[in-house]
């Protein structure tokens, strides 16, 4: 019995660990931190997380209204320049005050 049980989650967890590697997402290498004028409810975060998340490369996106800011974590080799990071805020209806590169 125990050999069965060990044997299913051995094979549980050799299933999850390939289907990660299937799913063709490399790791997040970095993320930048972008302070913006304006982001001051849940709704304009909202707005400007559904915007960043349909960028290809962009792995996650994270909002913070303490600070007015959001957290871009990009794929391995991926990255945006500081004009398109400002180029879709301000689509978005925010203008960029500073943006951070962020080290791991």
């Amino acid at each position: 019995m125990k050999r069965s049980l060990l044997g299913i989650c051995t094979s549980f967890i050799l299933m999850l660990t390939m289907n990660s590697y299937a799913s063709g997402q490399a790791p997040v290498v970095h993320s930048t931190k972008i302070f913006l004028k304006g982001m001051v409810c849940s709704f304009c975060a909202q707005g400007l997380i559904k915007a960043f998340k349909g960028v290809e490369g962009v792995a996650s996106v994270q909002a913070s209204l303490d600070d007015g800011s959001i957290t871009l974590q990009f794929l391995d080799g991926k990255t945006l320049s500081d004009e398109s990071i400002s180029k879709i805020a301000k689509d978005s209806g925010f203008d960029v005050k500073k943006i951070e590169l962020q080290s791991h």
